[in-house]
């Protein structure tokens, strides 16, 4: 999943940066430089942002193909 996906899944989902980044644990500008593709995203993360936006294996497949 890209930086580009995390963040048009977060726009679909209606959350802010400011609220992913705190249930994920993280900082706003940590997020952001996910979304923006400076910084790689940890699988660790990843496991957060696919839990909390209930995307399974299927749905993280389609955005990566």
């Amino acid at each position: 999943m890209t930086g580009r996906d995390l963040k048009y899944i977060r726009f679909r989902n209606s959350m802010t940066q400011e609220y992913v980044a705190s249930v994920v644990g993280i900082s706003r500008f940590t997020l952001s430089s996910y979304e923006s593709g400076r910084t790689g995203i940890p699988i660790t993360v990843s496991l957060k942002l696919n839990k909390l936006y209930n995307l399974d294996a299927d749905d993280v497949e389609k955005y990566m193909g």
